[in-house]
């Protein structure tokens, strides 16, 4: 495997916490390979199992920092560390046993961790130290707007580019496109869905690029991690504040492109762009 490539933009100038990250992005990669044989099952389970201890002590840590700092987003965060330790692992950890630490248990793994400690760092730890990947839209005429930018932005600090392609996106299908959809609800049981798609080639470069991982193979477990990474990028940025504080999240799922399609056959989205995010295609949805 090649070097990681650590981006600039996960660095916070907090030399403990940026020397965590890059740790456990390494168990991460490390925990690759050992899946890719589909033979180290004993291995996998070590380096999950230290993994795990590695990234509580590292949330202890932090927490300490933000207490010291007098963070005024400490609670909220706090709460998506808890969230990861008492609900999300614990569930991963089921799936593992119960699989046997098959190599798709594991990939899933894998893609739930790279995805949540990349979007994570990208826009819970930057804000600690002042460095948010961009500002939230409060005004609910630009919610829509608010919410593509906050997943647009994600994606061009990994690769260094987004440009605009098309504001009025007609909803084609993109290229092994890979999409994810998300339904919210409002205390007055008012729904949105958010869809965000991406080029199948895009997700494997990035993931490939994260972890060090060369040509990623498509018949090998990589994909479906790579998936499960995409899905959590959008979770963690495909909201704004003021779309957070009205709806709660109340499912999430791959959806192929023709039941995409379905959506747009029975409402039209309140809002589409596409963009072109350097390693490939973004295409964002909003029905309401």
């Amino acid at each position: 495997m090649k070097e990681m490539l650590w981006h600039e933009q996960y660095n916070l100038g907090i030399d403990e916490i940026d020397h965590m990250h890059q740790r456990m992005f390494y168990l991460l990669k490390t925990l690759v390979s050992q899946n890719e044989t589909g033979t180290e099952k004993d291995a996998c389970r070590e380096t999950i199992h230290f993994l795990r201890k590695y990234a509580l002590h590292h949330f202890a840590s932090e927490e300490r920092y933000m207490q010291y700092m007098g963070y005024e987003g400490y609670q909220m965060h706090k709460k998506l560390h808890d969230q990861l330790r008492d609900v999300s692992i614990p569930a991963l950890d089921d799936e593992l046993e119960r699989e046997g630490y098959s190599k798709e248990a594991v990939g899933h793994f894998i893609g739930v961790c790279v995805g949540w400690f990349a979007g994570h760092i990208l826009v819970e730890d930057r804000a600690i130290v002042g460095k948010p990947v961009s500002g939230w839209i409060y005004g609910k005429e630009e919610a829509d707007w608010g919410i593509a930018k906050a997943a647009e932005q994600v994606f061009r600090v990994l690769s260094g580019k987004s440009e605009i392609l098309d504001e009025s996106y007609d909803g084609r299908d993109l290229d092994h496109g890979i999409y994810s959809r998300l339904r919210y609800v409002s205390a007055n049981k008012e729904t949105v869905q958010v869809v965000i798609g991406i080029e199948e080639r895009a997700i494997l470069k990035m993931f490939g690029e994260m972890l060090g991982i060369e040509n990623p193979k498509l018949d090998a477990s990589i994909p479906y991690a790579a998936r499960q990474m995409f899905c959590q990028l959008v979770k963690l940025t495909a909201v704004n504040k003021m779309f957070m504080e009205q709806y709660l999240l109340d499912k999430e799922e791959l959806i192929l492109y023709g039941q995409l399609y379905e959506m747009t056959e029975k409402c039209a989205p309140s809002y589409h762009i596409l963009y072109d995010v350097g390693y490939g295609r973004l295409a964002f949805y909003v029905f309401r």
